[in-house]
């Protein structure tokens, strides 16, 4: 996330003005809506000046309930999202914030976004939750 908010930073300071980053994390600068497609929600966003991030914890498994995921309190890799997609101002926010959510249940989620964010997660049974609030997700 820290590397797609600094690209874009140096190549807005070259003269560029919504250059598309895509690190693993998008940075959608400048005010063109861009589609940005949610597999596991179902949606297909149309985003401008922020950034988006997702964690899967299906993305690297190590075996039969442990993935790359895991809760820093017990090691272990709980299973209830499919995935977590977080809609941030900034890239390194989006980032860290899909990764720490896609291992806390869902109460917690609701309890910790921040204001201006907007998360998108997909439970292990297939059921698609919203936390918090961005004019994108208003949308959707």
């Amino acid at each position: 996330g820290t590397i797609a908010d600094r690209v874009t930073a140096l190549l807005r300071a070259r003269g560029f003005e919504a250059p598309l980053i895509d690190t693993g994390e998008m940075r959608l600068p400048g005010a063109a809506r861009r589609r940005v497609v949610l597999p596991e929600a179902g949606l297909a966003l149309r985003l401008a000046e922020c950034a988006v991030a997702t964690s899967a914890p299906g993305a690297l498994r190590f075996g039969p309930g442990r993935h790359h995921l895991f809760d820093p309190r017990d090691g272990r890799s709980p299973g209830l999202w499919r995935s977590v997609s977080v809609i941030a101002p900034e890239a390194e926010t989006a980032d860290a914030l899909s990764t720490a959510f896609a291992v806390s249940e869902p109460e917690r989620i609701g309890d910790l976004v921040p204001q201006g964010v907007g998360v998108v997660a997909t439970d292990s049974a297939g059921r698609v939750r919203h936390f918090g609030r961005t004019p994108a997700l208003a949308e959707a």
